[in-house]
């Protein structure tokens, strides 16, 4: 899958991060400790962008992969390197498959997000379309119930 991003870490590795993107989604990893303790040598480039790798691969699984934005990507061939403790367990670097039913939510938030967007640029050009806050119906009036106490 084509991406492109960015590692960070702070000063004393109290945080890592991996940003990154895609022709279909963007994507954040952190990774630090919410007591500002500094972790054990994290960096952005190690676990942060495994999670994130292999999070995208999950997510692309059965949809059509869609080109980054502003560049031109011709698919080469590479040269392959085979891991020597590969043939111990051939299942354990393959994702899991997205069910068609979960490909399409994915699809559907993609749609919605995009449509958010869309709406979002005419509202920051157009700020006299953004529609009133809408008013609801009252609550209804709801009896307070009598209990009879025994004395």
């Amino acid at each position: 899958v084509p991406a492109a991003g960015k590692t960070g870490t702070t000063s004393s590795s109290r945080d890592a991060w991996f940003a990154g993107y895609t022709g279909n989604y963007v994507a954040t990893v952190w990774m630090g400790n919410d007591n500002f303790r500094a972790t054990n040598r994290l960096t952005g480039g190690r676990l942060p962008a495994m999670i994130w790798q292999k999070f995208m691969e999950f997510a692309h699984t059965n949809i059509e992969v869609k080109p980054l934005f502003g560049v031109d990507f011709e698919p080469r061939a590479f040269a392959s390197v085979t891991n020597a403790n590969e043939g111990e367990n051939p299942e354990a670097e393959r994702p899991p498959n997205l069910s068609p039913q979960a490909a399409q939510k994915l699809l559907t938030l993609i749609d919605v997000f995009g449509d958010a967007l869309k709406q979002q640029q005419i509202y920051a050009t157009n700020p006299e379309e953004i529609p009133a806050p809408a008013i609801g119906p009252s609550p209804p009036d709801i009896p307070i119930a009598q209990v009879d106490t025994l004395n």
